[in-house]
């Protein structure tokens, strides 16, 4: 985790820490992955935050979930989570589960 400018879908510049995935990690354990990025948004004390995607080299409900998980943990800690690096692919599995908007993948 390090502390960068990134951008989200809409373009707008986000401020704050980025938690970078990849598919390796996605490949190894989910739950574990799941457990880091909760622990990255608890470190956040409700500032600004983004998870980039952009090592994720294929969609999958699995990588949905996570996100969805992600999200409820930030809004129940008053974080402001983006995500970055997202696919356009990965943007209409979220469509097709109808969670795109809940998730901030207007692109």
């Amino acid at each position: 985790m390090t502390s960068v400018q990134s951008v989200n879908m809409a373009g707008d510049a986000v401020s704050g820490s980025i938690f970078q995935l990849t598919s390796a990690q996605l490949d190894r354990d989910v739950l574990a992955l799941r457990k880091q990025g909760e622990a990255f948004l608890a470190e956040q004390g409700g500032g600004e935050c983004s998870i980039d995607l952009a090592g994720i080299d294929r969609a999958s409900s699995v990588l949905v979930s996570l996100m969805l998980c992600w999200k409820r943990k930030a809004d129940q800690q008053g974080v402001a989570l983006g995500f970055a690096g997202v696919s356009d692919r990965l943007v209409e599995l979220a469509r097709m589960g109808n969670v795109a908007d809940y998730l901030g993948l207007t692109g």
